[in-house]
């Protein structure tokens, strides 16, 4: 069984002495004592660059030290896990060092790095930025397959005899091909702005030792009184058949030890065979029968994850986690952090915003509809907010983007807001008291939609009649009308006509949908799922494309309540609570 690997480790490259504007370097940082020693040894490619001068060695230090405390201090969370909030660590203390006036003037600065760690044979990988990673296995090279998460890449995978991975910075990256990899040395590369890690990977196999290892010592400690008469023999004979007892049973012992062990070992190695297998075999099927790699790595990961319960295995373990990437691959999820982009209570303590809608370039509009109160929001760079006027109307709701600002539904009648003269004014009518819930409005061309009961409502004259549409939550439209029902079907109509139509690849379905989000400038279809904790992103043709879910806790999108998307197509505004959280595409 090749449970444990020796690593033959080459670095290559790197950091020169002096103020330098930008530095790559080579790493492998080793933990400080026998108890963390677990954990691995951490194999990596740092990268720096600033528009100002700064000392390459200070750096250096920061990053290992880092490294030291934050990994091999923190026994919590899967490797994966520790790597990714190291990462981020470092990222953030760089930042701030080279950001202190009292070592260099504040610049544009720039962070890359591959770092990767190696758990019994599966190995760990990390990117954050700009950089690659590349196996060699059987003469072939290719890149490691990994799964980005915004500006972090990770990828997992069991590592066999006589592998060799590279690890390399931005500069290293650019410089050499795969191709160039494959028949060159590591001795040809050089440059401080060229860093590499070369790693092989050599499988360790041990023998148990023989029972006879123990029991040659014990003979040597007997020792026969020679002597005359049959008392002095029978002692002698006595002695010897309990030296010959304790033996025997030492050895049955050891035998049966010995023998519980290799059955362990054999079922361990049997286990993670074939773990192997049904993970190789799904990513062959990734992007080509997504459906099919679902299902055989979730039975691979049941498989192995009962094994782990009888034999609490670090390969086991290491394979369900390889198991859970390739299955957030499959799903197409995308993690982003948690970090909201503006927070509107700090205009009003007592505000509670309801919808967010995009106007415009680089603009978005949110209203409060308890208050009558719209925000305009800029959101190109750093946010910018500004009050609109009251919108002389009970309890907007409905934002539908148009040309000149946006529409919505107040008590009594369609408003729509000018962005460019600042007012606020009836459009298409009044609505009469005993119209009845409007479960969902759009505009387009200047027509006004509502979904009405089991109607839809074009310029206040039935157009559709569908009772599917009496459990409608949403709609958007881009010339077709998608609505979003509670149930989690998106239905489609157009020129009044249903359509043939269904979002499908997402697992398990919507939780609890409420906002589904296109226009005409779109290529795809957006839906804000509560329940789910998630935006989905689908084709026209219905196919998922993505999920974006955040990071760790995600108990900040737990009062998701309306999203919108850029006209560029390049930024997703979330509205949870009273936060607002921006997406970059």
């Amino acid at each position: 069984m090749q449970g444990k690997f020796t690593v033959k480790v080459q670095k290559i490259g790197g950091v020169k002495p002096g103020d330098s504007h930008s530095f790559s370097v080579p790493l492998v940082v080793e933990p400080e004592d026998e108890v963390s020693i677990r954990r691995g040894l951490l194999y990596s490619t740092v990268e720096v660059i600033s528009s100002t001068s700064f000392d390459p060695n200070l750096v250096v230090k920061v990053i290992t030290d880092t490294l030291q405390n934050e990994y091999f201090n923190n026994p919590e969370g899967t490797p994966l896990q520790c790597l990714e909030k190291c990462v981020t660590s470092i990222r953030d203390r760089v930042f701030t060092l080279l950001s202190d006036p009292k070592v260099i003037n504040v610049g544009v600065i720039e962070f890359n790095t591959v770092i990767s760690v190696l758990w019994g044979s599966v190995l760990y990988v990390v990117q954050y930025g700009d950089g690659c990673s590349y196996l060699v296995r059987e003469g072939k090279i290719k890149p490691i397959n990994t799964s980005s998460e915004g500006n972090f890449s990770v990828a997992s995978g069991v590592v066999k005899d006589g592998d060799i991975v590279i690890l390399g910075s931005k500069g290293f990256c650019e410089k050499y091909s795969p191709e160039t990899l494959i028949g060159a040395s590591p001795s040809v590369v050089s440059g401080s702005d060229a860093a590499a890690v070369f790693l092989k990977f050599y499988a360790v196999k041990t023998d148990a030792a023989s029972p006879l290892d123990i029991r040659d010592p014990l003979y040597e400690k007997i020792k026969v009184r020679r002597g005359n008469g049959t008392e002095a023999k029978r002692k002698i004979l006595a002695v010897f058949a309990v030296v010959l007892a304790v033996l025997l049973f030492i050895s049955v012992a050891y035998a049966f030890r010995r023998n519980r062990a290799q059955v362990k070992s054999e079922s361990i190695a049997s286990v993670v065979e074939s773990g192997r297998n049904a993970l190789e075999e799904a990513d062959k099927l990734l992007g080509t029968d997504d459906e099919k790699a679902r299902n055989i790595l979730k039975e691979g990961k049941k498989a192995l994850e009962e094994a782990q319960k009888k034999f609490s295995s670090k390969e086991i373990d290491g394979l369900i986690s390889e198991a859970n990437v390739k299955l957030e691959q499959v799903d197409k999820i995308r993690k982003i952090e948690d970090r909201v982009f503006y927070d509107l209570k700090i205009d009003d303590k007592e505000g509670n915003p309801s919808e967010i809608s995009v106007s415009g370039s680089g603009s978005a509009f949110v209203v409060d509809k308890d208050k009558s109160k719209f925000y305009r929001l800029s959101f190109l760079s750093s946010p910018q907010v500004s009050v609109v006027e009251s919108t002389q109307a009970a309890t907007p709701k409905y934002l539908s983007s148009v040309e000149s600002g946006v529409a919505f539904v107040g008590a009594d009648a369609f408003y729509a807001y000018d962005s460019g003269s600042n007012k606020i004014s009836k459009t298409g009518g009044s609505l009469p008291a005993s119209f009845g819930e409007i479960k969902a409005f759009g505009s387009y061309l200047g027509n006004l939609y509502v979904v009405h009961g089991g109607k839809i409502l074009k310029n206040g004259t039935s157009w559709v009649e569908d009772q599917a549409l009496s459990d409608t939550v949403s709609m958007a439209i881009d010339g077709s009308i998608y609505v979003l029902t509670k149930g989690g079907s998106v239905l489609k109509y157009t020129s009044g006509e249903k359509e043939n139509f269904n979002v499908r690849g997402l697992e398990g379905g919507f939780k609890e949908p409420v906002t589904v989000y296109t226009t005409a400038d779109l290529s795809n279809l957006y839906v804000l799922d509560r329940g789910g904790k998630r935006v989905a992103v689908f084709g026209k043709d219905g196919s998922l494309k993505a999920q974006y879910v955040l990071s760790g806790d995600s108990q900040a999108w737990d009062d998701l309540k309306s999203l919108s998307v850029s006209v560029d197509e390049k930024t997703i505004l979330v509205l949870s609570s009273s936060k607002i959280y921006k997406i970059e595409l």
